[in-house]
C-alpha cells in the first residue's frame, strides 16, 4: 500500500507539471498491474484500480481539464488521447460540463473525440447525464445523442420535451431527429405544437429532414389554419416547406387554393402565405405543381412572383 500511496503522490505531481503523457502511462501501468492476480493482493489491486477512478471524479477531473486547457497548444495530441483513454465512463458528465469552456481549438476537438468514443461505448452514462440539473451537461448530452444517433437513450431524451428551457427543447428536437426511430419521431409530433416558435420550427425541420409522413396530417391542419397569418414568416416557411416535402402531389390542391384561390368569391391568402405556397409547390415538383405555378407567375405582388420563379426553377 505504501507503493500505491507513492504512486498517488507522483500522479499529483505529474498533473501539476502538465506531464500528461506520464500520467496516462502511470494509469495504464497501474491498470495492468491490478490485473496480475498472482502478484497483487486484493487490497492492492483495488487501490491500483482506484487511481483511474480518482482522476475521473468531478473535482480531480475538473482540475485535470483546467490544466489541459491551460496547456493548450503545448499539450501533445498523442498524450491527450492516451490520457482520455484511461478515464472511467463516469467522467462523461464532468467532461460535458467542461467542453464548452475549453479555449484551445485543438484541445476542444480532442475533448469532443473522447466524448464521442466514451458515449458510444457507454450510452447509459449519456442517459444519466440527461437527468442533470446543469444546462451545459444536458445540452452537451443532447448534442451527443443527435450526432451519434444514440437510440438507447430515446426515452431519456423524450422526457425533456417539456423542459422549461427553450434551448433545451430545441436540442431535444434535434436529438429525436438524430435518433430517428418511429417512437422518437412520434415524440416529435407533440413538439410541432410547442409554445415557442423556434422549437416548432426545429420540429418541422426535423420531420421534413427525416421524411416523416406521420406528421403530414398535422402539417395540413397548420397550412389551412385560420391563425396561419398571425405566425411570422420564418415559421410559415418552415410549415410549408415541410408540407411540400412530405405531402407530394396530394397537397397540390390545398396549395393551389392558397396561391391562386378557387371560385369567384374566394379571397386569396396574403402575400407571405402565397409566396410560401409557391415555395412548397416547388418542393412538390411535377407537372401538376408546375401548372399551378405558371398560373401564378403574373401575381401582382413582387414577393409572390419571385417565389413562383424560384419554385419553377426548383421543380424544373
Amino acid at each position: 500500500m505504501e507503493v500505491v500511496a507513492t504512486l498517488e503522490e507522483v500522479l499529483l505531481y505529474l498533473l501539476s507539471t502538465g506531464d500528461f503523457r506520464s500520467v496516462a502511462f502511470l494509469l495504464k501501468e497501474a491498470h495492468i498491474a491490478a490485473g496480475r492476480a498472482k502478484a497483487v493482493g486484493a487490497k492492492e489491486r483495488r487501490a491500483l484500480e482506484d487511481l483511474a477512478e480518482q482522476i475521473s471524479r468531478p473535482e480531480a477531473l475538473s482540475q485535470l481539464l483546467h490544466a489541459l486547457d491551460s496547456a493548450g497548444a503545448n499539450a501533445e495530441e498523442a498524450d491527450l488521447v492516451l490520457l482520455f483513454n484511461q478515464l472511467r465512463p463516469e467522467a462523461l458528465g464532468t467532461m460535458l460540463k467542461w467542453v464548452g469552456r475549453v479555449q484551445d481549438d485543438d484541445t476542444r476537438r480532442l475533448f469532443r473525440a473522447a466524448l464521442d468514443e466514451m458515449a458510444s461505448a457507454h450510452p447509459s452514462q449519456v442517459g444519466k447525464a440527461l437527468t442533470s440539473k446543469e444546462r451545459a451537461v444536458i445540452m452537451g448530452s443532447l448534442e451527443l445523442v443527435a450526432r451519434l444517433r444514440l437510440k438507447e437513450v430515446g426515452e431519456d431524451v423524450a422526457a425533456l420535451a417539456n423542459h422549461p428551457d427553450i434551448g433545451v427543447r430545441a436540442a431535444v428536437v434535434r436529438a429525436l431527429a438524430g435518433i430517428a426511430t418511429p417512437k422518437s419521431m412520434r415524440g416529435m409530433l407533440a413538439m410541432l405544437e410547442d409554445t415557442d416558435p423556434d422549437v416548432r420550427i426545429a420540429a418541422m425541420q426535423g420531420v421534413s429532414s427525416r421524411r416523416y409522413a406521420g406528421a403530414l396530417p398535422m402539417l395540413q391542419k397548420m397550412v389551412l389554419a385560420k391563425d396561419l397569418e398571425e405566425k411570422d414568416l420564418s415559421e410559415k416557411r418552415a410549415i410549408f416547406e415541410a408540407y411540400g416535402m412530405l405531402g407530394g402531389a396530394g397537397c397540390v390542391d390545398s396549395l393551389s387554393s392558397l396561391l391562386i384561390g378557387k371560385g369567384f368569391t374566394r379571397r386569396r391568402a396574403d402575400a407571405d402565405i402565397r409566396a410560401c405556397a409557391a415555395m412548397a409547390l416547388g418542393k412538390v415538383g411535377g407537372l401538376e405543381a408546375r401548372v399551378v405555378l405558371k398560373k401564378a407567375a403574373s401575381d401582382k405582388d413582387p414577393l409572390v412572383r419571385t417565389a413562383v420563379s424560384g419554385a419553377l426553377q426548383d421543380s424544373g
